[in-house]
């Protein structure tokens, strides 16, 4: 399922990646980018337990876009306004901080995804939920398929309903994200190697 998103990520960072280097502009699309990935999250709010793969994948898929078009640039952009010296612990610090981004949002969203299916569980099943553990549910999707007929439909809609505020609150985040993309900076693309200028051997023309 995650395939779609990893294509789209890889064609548009190639497609940002030549464009920048043609034209030295990079601004635009961690813009573009945020705003692409909302609209993918917002296409996920609206997921149903009637939604087909196909469609979740062409979700995925845009939301790949947006994400080829935003993560890559923002690893440039660091680079690019840092000095020689200073170079390494700039793209480490990029890295340390998106490590510790998406360790607390695995955690985070896993809280909400875990609390809302308890609760979408009861309202679903009602006393019957008692025999559905949201966490083993979680862990193995495939465990549904073991419950009684009579509970399968319920534990589908209430995984649904519960993966709605998780999309919801990616939406929201999104749009901080692109609210923020605009206070980028654009600064002239530099024109030789970092390390020549540490060193002092910037060729020149001629």
């Amino acid at each position: 399922m995650l395939i779609p998103r990893s294509l789209g990520w890889v064609v548009t960072s190639i497609i940002s990646g030549q464009v920048i280097n043609r034209t030295g502009r990079y601004r635009l699309f961690p813009i573009a980018g945020s705003a692409v990935v909302a609209a993918g999250f917002w296409l996920l709010t609206g997921m149903t337990v009637h939604t087909s793969s196909l469609t979740v994948a062409g979700y995925l898929l845009v939301i790949g876009f947006g994400f080829g078009l935003t993560v890559q640039v923002y690893v440039l952009a660091v680079q690019n306004a840092v000095e020689p010296r200073d170079m390494g612990i700039a793209i480490a610090s990029t890295q340390f901080f998106r490590s510790m981004g998406g360790t607390f949002a695995v955690a985070a969203f896993g809280s909400i995804l875990t609390s809302r299916l308890a609760s979408e569980l009861s309202s679903h099943l009602g006393a019957a939920a008692s025999r559905v553990s949201p966490q083993r549910l979680l862990q193995s999707p495939t465990a549904a398929h073991q419950l009684p007929a009579n509970l399968v439909d319920g534990v589908r809609a209430s995984l649904a309903a519960a993966l709605h505020p998780v999309y919801l609150t990616c939406f929201v985040i999104t749009l901080l994200a692109l609210a923020v993309s605009f206070l980028l900076k654009e600064l002239p693309l530099r024109s030789h190697a970092g390390i020549e200028a540490a060193r002092g051997t910037v060729p020149t023309d001629g």
